[in-house]
């Protein structure tokens, strides 16, 4: 009763955040309440203790039983392991150091959000949405709720906020090694001068790489080269992610990121907030196509198709930015974009990956309401 209690919770709150957002309103109670809620589902999982959740057993063993600054991946994750054994230090038990880091970072992604001027709503509508997507990483999770906070200044002019970009960048891959890679969205800028002078460059990159991942996939040495490519990193993890190869599992993300651009890419002229104003139309575009480079990295191992997964995300979740400033249809198209998008990622896990016990049953599982 309780389990059905919280899945009707969970989908009043989110027709309430898209009804908000679509008619420009704000309503501090119906935040509050989501903000408790997806606390409650990243922080309570009984997967954690009964091992039903593979990676959620494998931080609580991590923390219980060893010390973190002595793991051979300290250097790809060493904020987190640093968390990690401080919260040992203070001799706190893992779900109270689970707790606290999710309400930390989730305040640090909503401080990021009003401080960029991104819809509060129209975050919680794509974060209620993708939690079955991205649910038992924490480190990614964590890192995530970083990343968006630089994804801001991204947005904005002048150098001052690039360093800001490149700064917060670096804090989430102290997180998750992953985001080091959104280092290169520095590159880009939004104005449309720079746009019209680079976007061949761009498109020529782009193509390039998809010719080079065609190459590498039909002779199959796609592992070979990224490993000598990255071996100077010399972890275990490199050998792991980076000397096997996928099959059918490059189309997937590739084709999600490429769908993300066409419809992008179909509603361009939204994405204005005036002539003035062309912040998202060109550095979102832009940056989608600078994804493109880490295409050769699908071949290798899925778990890198988290790159994509986190940029459609963020792209999202800063396609809210200034939205009191969009008109009603405008909001209603960006809606209508995200679940083009989304439909594309739930094909994907729950259709293809099969990903509903994985991602569904936490919802029905968590020690704040079960026994």
């Amino acid at each position: 009763m309780i389990e059905l209690t919280v899945i009707v919770l969970y989908l009043i709150l989110l027709l309430l955040n898209t009804v908000y957002y679509i008619n420009g309103k704000s309503s501090r109670l119906i935040l509050s309440l989501s903000f408790l809620l997806m606390f409650i589902l990243f922080s309570g999982s009984n997967g954690a203790f009964d091992g039903t959740q593979h990676d959620l057993s494998n931080y609580n063993a991590q923390y219980s039983n060893y010390n973190p600054l002595e793991d051979n991946n300290f250097g790809f994750y060493y904020i987190f392991f640093l968390l990690m054994r401080a919260g040992q230090l203070l001799d706190l038990s893992f779900s109270t150091w689970w707790q606290l880091m999710t309400a930390t970072f989730l305040a640090i992604l909503v401080i990021g959000l009003k401080k960029h001027n991104f819809s509060i709503h129209l975050f919680f509508i794509w974060f209620m949405l993708y939690y079955f997507i991205f649910y038992t990483g924490l480190k990614m999770f964590y890192g995530t709720c970083v990343f968006l906070f630089a994804f801001g200044y991204l947005l904005n002019s002048g150098v001052r906020n690039k360093l800001k970009f490149i700064f917060w960048t670096c804090m989430a891959g102290g997180l998750h090694v992953l985001f080091y890679t959104f280092l290169v969205l520095a590159f880009v800028n939004k104005d449309k001068n720079w746009s019209t002078k680079n976007i061949r460059k761009l498109k020529f990159i782009s193509i390039t790489v998809l010719i080079i991942c065609f190459f590498l996939k039909i002779s199959g040495s796609a592992s070979n080269f990224l490993y000598r490519m990255f071996s100077f990193l010399d972890t275990d993890k490199t050998e792991l992610y980076l000397t096997q190869s996928t099959n059918w599992g490059f189309f997937i993300p590739a084709g999600l990121h490429s769908l993300s651009i066409l419809v992008l890419k179909m509603n361009k002229n939204i994405l204005s907030l005036d002539e003035n104003d062309n912040t998202i139309k060109y550095q979102l575009f832009n940056a989608s196509i600078m994804m493109i480079v880490f295409f050769p990295l699908l071949l290798a191992h899925t778990v890198f198709g988290r790159l994509i997964t986190e940029f459609s995300f963020i792209s999202l979740c800063a396609l809210g930015y200034r939205s009191v400033e969009r008109s009603f249809d405008e909001r209603i198209s960006i809606i209508m974009y995200g679940m083009i998008i989304l439909f594309g990622y739930y094909i994907k896990t729950f259709v293809i990956s099969m990903g509903w016990e994985n991602y569904i049953t936490p919802l029905l599982n968590s020690r704040y309401y079960t026994i």
